[in-house]
């Protein structure tokens, strides 16, 4: 499965915490989005991350990264990424389609 990341994800810290490995990653952009920023109440009281909001605009565009994952990984990125966010398929820039996680649309 190919996952479309921009956040923490990109973190190989964090990548080896969630999967036990660093993920071989490749550059792409999104477009018709805009990166805000979501607050997450966590063990330390509220922390601000990335979250990409849908615009429409096709001038809006997301540098990140395209990773290929297993369909256990991805489960996982699921219960990482938690109920703040919504995991849709996209299209990059690229031509690829990947799952991506988002803002909730409204």
């Amino acid at each position: 499965m190919n996952l479309f990341i921009y956040g923490t994800l990109i973190n190989p810290t964090v990548q080896l915490s969630l999967f036990k490995r660093i993920i071989p990653m490749r550059a792409d952009q999104l477009t018709a989005y805009r990166k805000d920023q979501i607050c997450i109440q966590d063990h330390r009281n509220g922390t601000l991350y990335p979250i990409l909001k849908f615009t429409g605009d096709p001038h809006d565009t997301i540098d990140g990264k395209v990773v290929h994952i297993s369909d256990t990984e991805l489960k996982m990125t699921d219960a990482y990424e938690g109920k703040s966010y919504i995991r849709r398929p996209v299209q990059l820039v690229s031509g690829v389609i990947a799952w991506c996680y988002i803002a909730p649309i409204d």
